[in-house]
Protein backbone atom coordinates (compact mmCIF):
# COMPACT_ATOMS: atom_id res chain seq x y z
CA UNK A 1 0.00 0.00 0.00
CA UNK A 2 2.66 2.49 1.03
CA UNK A 3 6.14 2.47 2.55
CA UNK A 4 8.25 4.63 4.78
CA UNK A 5 10.82 6.50 2.74
CA UNK A 6 14.33 5.20 3.45
CA UNK A 7 12.96 3.54 6.59
CA UNK A 8 11.06 0.63 5.06
CA UNK A 9 13.40 -1.85 6.71
CA UNK A 10 13.01 0.07 9.96
CA UNK A 11 9.23 -0.32 9.81
CA UNK A 12 9.52 -4.05 9.14
CA UNK A 13 11.85 -4.51 12.09
CA UNK A 14 9.49 -2.52 14.31
CA UNK A 15 6.52 -4.59 13.23
CA UNK A 16 8.34 -7.84 13.96
CA UNK A 17 9.40 -6.66 17.42
CA UNK A 18 5.88 -5.44 18.16
CA UNK A 19 4.41 -8.78 17.19
CA UNK A 20 6.80 -10.52 19.55
CA UNK A 21 5.88 -8.08 22.30
CA UNK A 22 2.22 -8.93 21.78
CA UNK A 23 2.94 -12.53 22.75
CA UNK A 24 4.24 -11.50 26.16
CA UNK A 25 1.69 -9.97 28.55
CA UNK A 26 2.83 -6.81 30.28
CA UNK A 27 3.10 -6.76 34.03
CA UNK A 28 0.10 -5.00 35.56
CA UNK A 29 2.14 -3.45 38.34
CA UNK A 30 5.62 -1.86 38.29
CA UNK A 31 8.35 -3.55 40.28
CA UNK A 32 8.77 -2.08 43.73
CA UNK A 33 11.89 -1.82 45.82
CA UNK A 34 11.66 -3.13 49.37
CA UNK A 35 13.31 -1.97 52.55
CA UNK A 36 13.80 -4.09 55.65
CA UNK A 37 12.64 -2.55 58.93
CA UNK A 38 14.50 -3.81 62.00
CA UNK A 39 12.40 -4.97 64.95
CA UNK A 40 13.89 -5.48 68.48
CA UNK A 41 13.71 -9.12 69.61
CA UNK A 42 12.37 -10.29 66.26
CA UNK A 43 14.06 -12.03 63.36
CA UNK A 44 11.30 -11.00 60.91
CA UNK A 45 11.64 -7.95 58.70
CA UNK A 46 8.72 -5.98 57.38
CA UNK A 47 8.86 -5.14 53.70
CA UNK A 48 7.71 -1.73 52.66
CA UNK A 49 7.06 -0.99 48.99
CA UNK A 50 8.86 1.99 47.52
CA UNK A 51 8.32 3.56 44.11
CA UNK A 52 10.67 2.31 41.41
CA UNK A 53 12.34 4.44 38.79
CA UNK A 54 10.23 4.94 35.64
CA UNK A 55 10.57 2.11 33.13
CA UNK A 56 10.36 3.61 29.61
CA UNK A 57 8.84 0.40 28.28
CA UNK A 58 6.00 0.13 30.78
CA UNK A 59 5.46 3.68 32.08
CA UNK A 60 6.91 5.95 29.41
CA UNK A 61 7.91 9.50 30.16
CA UNK A 62 5.66 11.69 28.05
CA UNK A 63 7.03 14.68 26.19
CA UNK A 64 5.90 18.27 26.59
CA UNK A 65 5.14 19.71 23.18
CA UNK A 66 4.98 23.13 21.56
CA UNK A 67 3.62 22.60 18.03
CA UNK A 68 4.93 24.60 15.10
CA UNK A 69 3.25 25.09 11.72
CA UNK A 70 3.30 22.28 9.17
CA UNK A 71 5.26 24.50 6.79
CA UNK A 72 7.95 25.21 9.38
CA UNK A 73 8.04 21.55 10.37
CA UNK A 74 8.61 20.42 6.77
CA UNK A 75 11.39 22.96 6.31
CA UNK A 76 13.05 21.95 9.57
CA UNK A 77 12.83 18.16 9.36
CA UNK A 78 13.02 17.41 5.65
CA UNK A 79 15.79 14.88 4.91
CA UNK A 80 16.60 13.97 1.32
CA UNK A 81 19.77 11.89 1.72
CA UNK A 82 20.26 11.09 5.37
CA UNK A 83 23.72 10.16 6.58
CA UNK A 84 24.21 6.75 8.18
CA UNK A 85 24.26 6.38 11.96
CA UNK A 86 25.58 2.83 11.69
CA UNK A 87 24.10 -0.35 13.12
CA UNK A 88 24.17 0.92 16.71
CA UNK A 89 22.65 4.34 16.06
CA UNK A 90 19.44 4.00 18.08
CA UNK A 91 20.45 6.78 20.45
CA UNK A 92 20.60 9.19 17.51
CA UNK A 93 17.28 7.87 16.15
CA UNK A 94 15.50 8.34 19.48
CA UNK A 95 17.02 11.81 19.87
CA UNK A 96 15.66 12.73 16.43
CA UNK A 97 12.25 11.38 17.39
CA UNK A 98 12.12 13.47 20.58
CA UNK A 99 13.21 16.61 18.73
CA UNK A 100 10.47 16.16 16.12
CA UNK A 101 7.76 15.06 18.55
CA UNK A 102 8.22 18.12 20.76
CA UNK A 103 7.20 20.43 17.90
CA UNK A 104 4.98 18.11 15.86
CA UNK A 105 2.37 20.24 14.04
CA UNK A 106 -0.70 18.00 14.34
CA UNK A 107 -2.55 17.59 17.64
CA UNK A 108 -2.77 14.18 19.24
CA UNK A 109 -6.17 12.98 20.49
CA UNK A 110 -7.20 14.34 23.89
CA UNK A 111 -5.36 12.57 26.69
CA UNK A 112 -2.66 11.18 24.40
CA UNK A 113 0.99 12.23 24.51
CA UNK A 114 4.19 11.37 22.71
CA UNK A 115 6.20 8.86 24.78
CA UNK A 116 9.83 9.61 25.55
CA UNK A 117 11.12 6.73 23.44
CA UNK A 118 10.12 5.06 20.19
CA UNK A 119 9.12 1.42 19.95
CA UNK A 120 12.52 0.75 18.40
CA UNK A 121 14.31 0.29 21.74
CA UNK A 122 16.90 -2.48 21.55
CA UNK A 123 16.73 -3.04 17.81
CA UNK A 124 19.47 -2.89 15.23
CA UNK A 125 19.32 -3.11 11.45
CA UNK A 126 21.91 -4.96 9.36
CA UNK A 127 22.34 -1.95 7.05
CA UNK A 128 22.25 0.56 9.87
CA UNK A 129 20.12 3.51 10.89
CA UNK A 130 20.00 6.75 8.94
CA UNK A 131 19.33 10.40 9.58
CA UNK A 132 15.57 10.94 9.37
CA UNK A 133 14.52 7.56 10.77
CA UNK A 134 13.64 9.18 14.11
CA UNK A 135 11.79 12.06 12.46
CA UNK A 136 9.68 9.52 10.59
CA UNK A 137 8.75 7.79 13.84
CA UNK A 138 7.17 10.99 15.19
CA UNK A 139 4.77 11.01 12.24
CA UNK A 140 4.15 7.25 12.50
CA UNK A 141 3.20 7.57 16.16
CA UNK A 142 0.78 10.42 15.43
CA UNK A 143 -0.94 8.50 12.63
CA UNK A 144 -1.36 5.31 14.61
CA UNK A 145 -2.43 7.09 17.81
CA UNK A 146 -5.07 9.05 15.90
CA UNK A 147 -6.30 5.86 14.24
CA UNK A 148 -6.45 4.17 17.66
CA UNK A 149 -8.59 7.00 19.05
CA UNK A 150 -11.00 6.71 16.11
CA UNK A 151 -11.27 2.96 16.59
CA UNK A 152 -11.78 3.32 20.34
CA UNK A 153 -14.62 5.81 19.91
CA UNK A 154 -16.29 3.57 17.36
CA UNK A 155 -15.78 0.27 19.16
CA UNK A 156 -16.30 1.28 22.77
CA UNK A 157 -18.42 4.44 22.68
CA UNK A 158 -21.52 3.33 20.85
CA UNK A 159 -20.94 3.05 17.14
CA UNK A 160 -19.85 5.74 14.72
CA UNK A 161 -20.20 8.64 17.09
CA UNK A 162 -18.95 12.14 16.33
CA UNK A 163 -15.69 11.39 18.13
CA UNK A 164 -14.69 8.75 15.58
CA UNK A 165 -15.56 11.10 12.74
CA UNK A 166 -13.44 13.89 14.21
CA UNK A 167 -10.43 11.58 14.51
CA UNK A 168 -10.90 10.20 10.99
CA UNK A 169 -11.10 13.76 9.66
CA UNK A 170 -7.85 14.62 11.43
CA UNK A 171 -6.26 11.43 10.12
CA UNK A 172 -7.27 12.25 6.54
CA UNK A 173 -6.07 15.85 6.80
CA UNK A 174 -2.72 14.86 8.28
CA UNK A 175 -2.17 12.08 5.78
CA UNK A 176 -2.90 14.38 2.85
CA UNK A 177 -0.09 16.72 3.88
CA UNK A 178 3.53 17.46 3.11
CA UNK A 179 4.46 16.19 6.57
CA UNK A 180 3.30 12.67 5.69
CA UNK A 181 4.75 12.91 2.18
CA UNK A 182 8.24 13.46 3.64
CA UNK A 183 8.22 10.04 5.25
CA UNK A 184 5.52 7.81 3.75
CA UNK A 185 5.55 7.05 0.04
CA UNK A 186 1.91 6.98 -1.11
CA UNK A 187 1.45 9.49 -3.97
CA UNK A 188 -1.94 8.05 -4.93
CA UNK A 189 -3.26 8.37 -1.34
CA UNK A 190 -4.38 4.73 -1.36
CA UNK A 191 -4.42 4.78 2.45
CA UNK A 192 -7.32 7.23 2.39
CA UNK A 193 -9.26 5.11 -0.10
CA UNK A 194 -8.52 1.69 1.39
CA UNK A 195 -8.29 2.43 5.12
CA UNK A 196 -9.99 5.70 6.07
CA UNK A 197 -12.94 5.55 3.65
CA UNK A 198 -14.13 2.09 4.82
CA UNK A 199 -13.80 3.22 8.45
CA UNK A 200 -16.17 6.11 7.74
CA UNK A 201 -18.71 3.48 6.67
CA UNK A 202 -18.23 1.45 9.84
CA UNK A 203 -15.68 -1.09 8.58
CA UNK A 204 -12.51 -0.76 10.64
CA UNK A 205 -10.87 -4.00 9.45
CA UNK A 206 -8.25 -2.29 7.27
CA UNK A 207 -7.54 0.43 9.84
CA UNK A 208 -7.09 -2.15 12.59
CA UNK A 209 -4.72 -4.22 10.45
CA UNK A 210 -2.77 -1.25 9.12
CA UNK A 211 -2.43 0.96 12.19
CA UNK A 212 -3.53 -0.77 15.37
CA UNK A 213 -2.34 -4.36 15.43
CA UNK A 214 1.41 -3.79 15.84
CA UNK A 215 0.89 -0.47 17.61
CA UNK A 216 -1.12 -2.11 20.39
CA UNK A 217 1.33 -5.00 20.58
CA UNK A 218 4.08 -2.66 21.76
CA UNK A 219 4.15 -1.91 25.49
CA UNK A 220 5.53 1.60 25.10
CA UNK A 221 2.70 2.76 22.87
CA UNK A 222 -0.10 0.72 24.43
CA UNK A 223 0.77 2.37 27.75
CA UNK A 224 -0.03 5.78 26.22
CA UNK A 225 -3.55 4.56 25.42
CA UNK A 226 -3.90 3.09 28.91
CA UNK A 227 -2.98 6.41 30.50
CA UNK A 228 -5.51 8.17 28.27
CA UNK A 229 -8.18 5.78 29.56
CA UNK A 230 -8.64 4.19 26.15
CA UNK A 231 -7.30 0.66 26.61
CA UNK A 232 -7.89 -1.54 23.56
CA UNK A 233 -7.45 -5.28 23.93
CA UNK A 234 -5.15 -6.63 21.23
CA UNK A 235 -6.66 -9.35 19.10
CA UNK A 236 -10.27 -8.78 20.11
CA UNK A 237 -12.62 -10.05 17.48
CA UNK A 238 -15.47 -7.96 16.17
CA UNK A 239 -13.68 -4.77 15.21
CA UNK A 240 -15.80 -4.56 12.06
CA UNK A 241 -19.24 -3.55 13.27
CA UNK A 242 -22.46 -2.45 11.57
CA UNK A 243 -23.14 1.26 11.75
CA UNK A 244 -26.30 1.81 13.82
CA UNK A 245 -29.14 3.90 12.38
CA UNK A 246 -28.70 6.35 15.22
CA UNK A 247 -25.30 6.56 16.83
CA UNK A 248 -25.33 6.39 20.61
CA UNK A 249 -23.35 9.28 21.99
CA UNK A 250 -22.29 8.93 25.65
Amino acid sequence: MHTLRRAAALAAAAAMAAALAACTPASAEPEAATAGVAATGSTAAAEQAAPSAPDPLHAPVELDTTPISAEEYVERFSVTDGRSYGTDGLDEVNAEYREAARVFPFALPQGYAFPGETWLIGQNLPDGWHEGDGYAQAYVFWQKATAAAAYYDFRYRGGEGPGATVHLDALAEGYDSDVRAMYVDDPELTYLDEVVAPAREGNFDALYAEDLHHFLGNETYAAVLDRAGETIELGTEGYSLPVPDEAEVP
